[in-house]
């Protein structure tokens, strides 16, 4: 015999049994945080914690729900069109598909966030479902937590996660979790109703039991990791390991947080330029060394302008300019453009725009609201001369740098950077007079022979070292980014603002295509430095060793012969093939990284405490929702039928309200009619209501078309009885009133 206590009591029981498999499932999360490239893995956590509470509530459409949630999560990390909008769909299937190629071929490192992210979704579905099934169904929890447990000792073994708390988190949910079944089986098995009067005294020995082990186990001295770690291989996490590491292939990536390791040449066209100027060609730029790699400080920002660029300036008043065009040829599609500095506008089709990230300078393709590729398009920009005397009798702390905004920005350093290379820095430059020959010094020493050109031969700095402390004193073999970013670090240890850009080299020309039409490959992705001249605006410097610099500096002082001046660093003849550079991981994507980084500030780690501080307000409102399920759901239903009109309404609203009564447990027998039932239901109540409204129910049955005229007589008796179901007491025992 059954009563609402009971089932009351069942309710905060699976509540809890719920909530503890909610924070164990979370402690399947938390080694994921520094050993995947999903960006955010709160996501995850809000998905778990919907789960759970469609299980919880015992949701029919638990299903639809997921996948609705599922897609709209990756919709609003990965993808630009309106959600309701269903070309973004064909785009994600697409992605997968590419994706899943990519992995059955073992080239993990090209592929997209959106593939990993879809693979956690599904996971962690599957096993919020297994947990529900095995703790509310089965009411056995003990494999879950022993799986648990396994699952956190090996990231520990593996150093990829210190684990010494989250054992004892786990094993605390966990007893506290298994006492909860074991009290549901007991109370099964021996058919108890009212134990409540018992409940503390199970739980009273339990509690002192927890308080005691997790207090020694807290104290206790704690095991390190106990197997080698393998990371040290699949990631080049670093430099000592003895076995050959995984060779990349070449190519414009996202994520340079962690540069380092080799590659392998990738002579992929990615796009042709038809152009009678060699130059870089640039994609972004990063002002944020971390001492592992670079990120933009700012969170992205787009303006968006037609085909004139308004947005973005690299030069200032002081430098002499031509205006020229280039054709670009697309050979890979990119929802972004690659681009030469100086640009003035861009030519495409008519419904073209484009939307740039002024803090990474980053141009993307749109049409309308949505991320879109371009074919072909031309850009109009300016080619610079750089006047080497001018350059030299620049006075520091004036334009830009007169604000400590953009000198902070440009000269930021972590605080870990070691101390010799400040004093490199510093030993480099202090000799010289003016910031263009400072500049030169750093340039010249990094493209002395000390140092080696090598794509292969390559190691990621150790977990406490630096990358450009490694180049300068311990290998001194790299790529561009290694060189590109040590001067950047040098530069700024000396106060001169500078920062890191990506993109191409001009690529290699190639008379067969066409007059002056260059093929630029995956091969030609490189990195080099722009330095900010007070009057001159970003000068671009090359201090990769074996590269040259395509830009004009002219040395505009008397000299002995005819020619009143020269090229200094023009286009050079002998120019080599742009082959091996770069470690760039994987292919882009129309993604944006949003960065919580301040610029004084070291990056911020995602606090797991905010998440679990937030559940608790949530389940006491998801709960509080439930309990009082029967008032909200019977004003709701009071409000949706009783301004009805029509012959079809009274059979629907006698239906709602034996669904009411079957809700708070007087469900109607198979074998008995309504007017049994009406009966049942008035001996209850002690009154003659419900049969009432059960011949005028059964009148409008019988004769259609007083229907509407039933209803409307009846409407007030059938929303007293609604109420009155909302409002049973609780102690009342339904199965004695048979």
């Amino acid at each position: 015999m059954k009563t609402l206590q009971v089932k009351n009591q069942w309710d905060m029981s699976r509540f809890f049994i719920h909530i503890c498999g909610f924070l164990l499932l979370l402690e399947w999360v938390r080694p994921l945080i520094g050993i995947t490239n999903v960006g955010r893995l709160d996501i995850f956590v809000i998905f778990i914690g919907i789960c759970f509470t469609l299980s919880f509530f015992q949701t029919k459409w638990q299903i639809p729900i997921k996948v609705v949630t599922i897609l709209f999560i990756i919709h609003s990390l990965y993808y630009k069109n309106a959600f309701i909008n269903p070309s973004w769909l064909t785009t994600f299937f697409s992605d997968l598909s590419q994706n899943a190629s990519l992995f059955f071929q073992g080239n993990l490192l090209d592929i997209s966030p959106v593939f990993p992210t879809f693979l956690f979704f599904l996971s962690f579905w599957f096993l919020s479902s297994f947990i529900s099934f095995w703790m509310i169904h089965k009411k056995r929890g003990l494999l879950f937590l022993i799986l648990t447990i396994i699952y956190i000792s090996t990231f520990h073994n593996l150093h990829l996660y210190n684990s010494n708390y989250a054992i004892i988190r786990t094993v605390v949910i966990g007893f506290f979790m298994l006492s909860l079944l074991q009290i549901e089986r007991i109370k099964e098995s021996e058919q108890l109703q009212n134990y409540a009067r018992h409940l503390t005294k199970l739980l009273r020995p339990l509690a002192i039991f927890i308080v005691l082990s997790t207090t020694i186990a807290y104290f206790t001295p704690k095991f390190g990791p106990q197997w080698t770690n393998p990371m040290n291989f699949l990631k080049f996490k670093t430099s000592e390991v003895n076995e050959k590491p995984k060779v990349s292939k070449i190519g414009y990536g996202l994520d340079d947080s962690q540069l380092g390791g080799p590659f392998e040449a990738d002579h992929t066209i990615v796009f042709t330029a038809q152009t009678q100027n060699k130059q870089y060609w640039r994609v972004e730029t990063k002002d944020f060394y971390t001492g592992k790699g670079w990120e933009v400080s700012e969170k992205p920002k787009k303006i968006s302008f037609k085909n004139k660029n308004d947005v973005m300036s690299w030069y200032e008043q002081n430098i002499k300019m031509e205006t020229t065009a280039a054709m670009i040829t697309m050979q890979k599609s990119y929802p972004h453009l690659i681009y030469p500095a100086g640009l003035v506008s861009v030519e495409a089709t008519s419904d073209i725009s484009y939307s740039v990230d002024p803090f990474s300078e980053k141009i993307y393709t749109m049409n309308g609201d949505s991320s879109t590729t371009l074919n072909s398009y031309k850009v109009t920009y300016e080619t610079p001369q750089f006047s080497i005397e001018n350059l030299k009798a620049v006075k520091p702390n004036e334009g830009h740098e007169t604000s400590s905004y953009f000198r902070t920005k440009y000269t930021q350093l972590p605080e870990s950077l070691p101390q010799r290379v400040k004093d490199l820095a510093v030993n480099l430059t202090n000799d010289k007079d003016n910031r263009y020959d400072k500049v030169l010094a750093i340039e010249n020493y990094l493209t002395d022979n000390s140092f080696v050109y090598e794509t292969i031969n390559v190691m990621v700095p150790a977990k406490n070292q630096d990358y450009v402390d490694q180049f300068l004193f311990d290998t001194k073999k790299g790529y561009c980014n290694n060189f590109s970013t040590s001067m950047i670090v040098l530069l700024r240890s000396a106060s001169i603002p500078a920062r890191w850009v990506k993109g191409y080299t001009e690529g290699t020309l190639d008379n067969t295509l066409g007059d002056s039409v260059y093929k630029i490959a995956n091969n030609n992705a490189h990195s080099w430095v722009e330095v900010y001249f007070p009057g001159y605006g970003w000068i671009p410097f090359e201090p990769t060793k074996g590269f040259t610099n395509p830009y004009h500096f002219i040395n505009n002082a008397p000299a002995s012969t005819s020619q009143n001046s020269e090229v200094i660093n023009s286009n050079n003849e002998q120019m080599q093939q742009r082959n091996n550079e770069a470690k760039l991981k994987s292919l882009i994507e129309n993604t944006e990284e949003v960065s919580t980084k301040k610029i004084t500030n070291s990056k911020k780690e995602f606090s797991w405490w905010y998440v679990f501080l937030s559940t608790i307000p949530m389940s006491i409102i998801g709960y509080i929702l439930f309990t009082t399920r029967m008032k909200w759901l019977t004003f709701f239903m009071i409000l949706f039928y009783k301004y009805r009109k029509g012959d079809a309404v009274y059979p629907k609203a006698y239906d709602a309200l034996l669904k009411q009564f079957a809700r708070i447990g007087i469900p109607r027998n198979e074998s008995q009619t309504l007017r049994e039932y009406a009966l049942r239901i008035d001996t209850l109540y002690s009154s003659t209501d419900m049969q009432q409204l059960t011949l005028s129910y059964e009148n409008a049955m019988y004769q259609k078309e007083q229907g509407a005229a039933e209803w409307n007589k009846s409407v007030q008796l059938w929303e007293a009885l609604m109420k009155k179901a909302a409002s049973m007491p609780k102690s009342i025992d339904f199965d004695a009133v048979i």
